[in-house]
């Protein structure tokens, strides 16, 4: 029911039970996510030191200090603890979550400190790549940049300049980069299949909820962008 876009009419039907559910799971999210802080400090602290581990907590820190940042303090409209139609935006921040939690347990759990340095590597340029995507996309987004999809606030204009002139969204497909690329850096193998058979395809359906939304906001003039952009990967070559 939560990977079909059409079965959310029948969440909505169920409104009382579904929508509490939701709103309890997503309250819960800020919390995990904060702890997500705390958690490799009070595992550095409580098991037998092991190579890179103190290098290894301070830069997954500052990695998670800089999402906190722009997911929930940076932006004008605080993330509200109540669901309405928009449930992807509790299943892409749980599962998010998933796949750093998963980064730190594996990493302590191994107690090596081994990584691949060819990963590490890819995964450094990687994350780089996509911060700065990331950037670029809310830059043009500005104000416009909300936690859900299912409303819209008077003087919000369809953006098509920068990374959306390639592409319909592009902060998805940095965050998809992101996760993937964190897995790699502390090598987590666990953390790499959940970003890539949990997360990506919920982006990919949180992209479709909104495409949805964004239809019945725009009619035409969204109906003639999706003709001519890409959905997430803005390849070289435009399309007709």
């Amino acid at each position: 029911m939560w990977f079909n876009v059409c079965g959310l009419r029948v969440v909505n039907e169920r409104v009382p039970i579904m929508q509490r559910f939701l709103t309890v799971l997503f309250s819960c999210v800020l919390p995990a996510s904060l702890f997500l802080l705390v958690l490799p400090w009070l595992l550095y602290f409580v098991t037998p030191t092991f190579c890179h581990c103190l290098a290894f907590t301070s830069i997954f820190s500052c990695v998670i200090v800089e999402k906190l940042w722009v997911s929930f303090f940076r932006m004008r409209e605080r993330h509200a603890p109540k669901i309405q139609k928009d449930w992807t935006t509790v299943t892409v921040s749980v599962s998010y979550i998933s796949v750093m939690y998963a980064v730190i347990i594996e990493y302590y759990a191994r107690k090596n400190g081994h990584v691949w340095v060819v990963a590490t590597g890819a995964g450094v340029a990687l994350y780089l790549a996509a911060l700065a995507f990331r950037y670029w996309s809310l830059h043009f987004l500005g104000q416009q940049w909300a936690v859900h999809l299912d409303k819209m606030e008077n003087g919000w204009q369809l953006i098509t300049t920068g990374p959306y002139r390639y592409a319909r969204h592009p902060l998805y497909l940095a965050s998809c980069a992101e996760a993937v690329a964190i897995s790699l850096i502390f090598g987590s193998y666990c953390a790499l299949l959940l970003a890539l058979f949990v997360y990506i395809p919920l982006q990919v359906q949180r992209a479709y909820f909104e495409e949805q939304f964004l239809h019945m906001a725009f009619g035409e003039d969204y109906h003639e962008y999706t003709r001519r952009t890409w959905a997430l990967f803005p390849l070289p070559f435009g399309k007709k």
